[in-house]
């Protein structure tokens, strides 16, 4: 939650460091396949758009748990932008390099990938999360 006597330029800075701290626990949630973690990133009523599925933030994590579980991930982010709107509402633009290491007819395939993470986040409270996501594939 702001506080009111706080300089606005110290609260922008604080909420931009929780958000990119959400963004971090992200990867870390998918990565590790830890659902506790991926679900603290979204608020419950979330939605995303992460090409190959489009839908409510719960659904979104059991397909990415059920399409990974042979895979080992790496999700790098890398340039983050995020534009705060209000004291609750901020948009933020993240560079990401997904490494998967899958199953395939030879063996095992490296499938590397880069893009967005173009994201609306909500603060509820104190706290910074998700409520929509919209994933871009660059390359």
């Amino acid at each position: 939650m702001s506080n009111p006597t706080r300089d606005p330029e110290i609260q922008a800075l604080l909420d931009k460091q929780a958000i990119t701290e959400t963004l971090m626990r992200y990867s870390r949630g998918l990565d590790r396949h830890d659902r506790k973690v991926l679900e603290s990133v979204y608020w419950p009523d979330a939605v995303d758009d992460h090409t190959t599925y489009a839908g409510d933030v719960k659904g979104f994590i059991d397909y990415s748990f059920t399409f990974t579980k042979d895979m080992r991930t790496s999700h790098m982010l890398l340039n983050i932008l995020i534009e705060l709107q209000s004291d609750a509402v901020a948009h933020s633009e993240t560079y990401y390099i997904g490494y998967h290491d899958m199953p395939s007819a030879a063996g095992r395939e490296n499938f590397i990938m880069g893009g967005r993470y173009l994201d609306v986040f909500e603060k509820r409270g104190a706290e910074w999360r998700i409520k929509k996501r919209v994933l871009t594939c660059d390359w």
